[in-house]
């Protein structure tokens, strides 16, 4: 029998406060807070990320190396945020950087679109 090991429950801010609401209760645009050693508990794009001392690990879609591949996401980009909200072409690693954190270590996954970044503050 397979057990599911995903959050069942998230917090998100509501009515100014946050709460811890089920997993199926999020909608897109709640903002979700996860602390160190949780699960996170949703699909969605980190847009901001913080860990007291820690390391911070970020598995990111970015916009493909690749030239072809490259401009058929920035075709695709429009529509998929119009259809679903978050962007594919992302620029991860230069926002890392620009944000002034210091990069560890870049490992391009497969496909090539996936990046895992290690960083520290």
């Amino acid at each position: 029998m397979r057990q599911d090991m995903g959050a069942k429950t998230a917090r998100v801010i509501r009515n100014g406060e946050e709460v811890e609401i089920a997993v199926d209760e999020v909608e897109i645009g709640d903002i979700v807070f996860v602390r160190p050693g949780e699960s996170i508990p949703v699909d969605g794009e980190v847009t901001d990320g913080y860990s007291v001392g820690g390391k911070i690990i970020l598995l990111e879609h970015v916009r493909s190396d690749n030239p072809l591949l490259g401009k058929i996401m920035d075709l695709l980009d429009p529509l998929t945020v119009k259809m679903m909200g978050p962007h594919i072409n992302r620029k991860t690693v230069e926002n890392v950087k620009a944000a002034g954190l210091h990069i560890i270590e870049i490992v391009d996954q497969k496909p090539t679109i996936l990046k895992l970044i290690l960083a520290s503050p």
